[in-house]
């Protein structure tokens, strides 16, 4: 289990996210608003973002 270290309220946590993170996140970010402008609801956008996200991460392992 990884151990999650407390950041400052004001820091970025980008600066602390690994370079495929970063792309996964953005990648994450831009499939969100396409679904958003498409009317998606929140549910349904949540999970084919976690579906998207762990098919990314298994394709990493």
């Amino acid at each position: 289990m990884a151990i999650r270290k407390r950041l400052p309220d004001d820091d970025d946590i980008r600066q602390h996210l690994s370079e495929n993170t970063l792309k996964l996140l953005d990648e994450l970010t831009t499939e969100n608003a396409v679904m958003i402008k498409l009317g998606m609801p929140y549910s349904e956008r949540k999970i084919k973002l976690e579906q998207s996200a762990l098919y990314v991460l298994r394709q990493q392992a």
